[in-house]
């Protein structure tokens, strides 16, 4: 029986007497929005430092005059389009040069971990994860 199996079975007994936020704190899951906002950072990561085969630079530029924090702030480009602005690349700039200084650069293992520990409340906009995991 693999472990998606044993999940699903899991929320079928859970999701039928409780509501979501009590589905989540009961599994012990972050939220959906949290979950996307944790996808979004490791993808922007992995086209930042190659790891993925894509050309970074038809993404996201860097930001040469970054004095403070972390050096791999994002240079958002402006856009009259609305359509543009909801790009992939357009929505994780302000969201990514916004990420704590404790969130660690080094390794693809060491970023996810820390941002596990970061707090990223001020970034979701249908549940704060700290409201439903007390």
């Amino acid at each position: 029986m693999s472990v998606f199996n044993v999940d699903s079975r899991n929320v079928r007994l859970v999701s039928k007497s409780f509501t979501y936020e009590e589905r989540l704190k009961f599994l012990g899951w972050p939220t959906l929005e949290l979950r996307r906002l944790h996808t979004d950072f490791i993808l922007s990561y992995k086209v930042l430092f190659g790891l993925v085969h894509l050309n970074s630079d038809h993404f996201f530029k860097l930001r040469s005059n970054v004095t403070r924090s972390y050096g791999f702030k994002l240079y958002k480009q402006f856009s009259s389009s609305t359509v543009r602005s909801s790009f992939f690349a357009q929505c994780v700039v302000n969201v990514w040069n916004s990420l704590p200084t404790s969130v660690d650069f080094s390794t693809l293992s060491a970023f996810k971990r820390s941002l596990q520990r970061a707090n990223l409340n001020e970034f979701l906009t249908v549940y704060k994860f700290s409201d439903i995991s007390k």
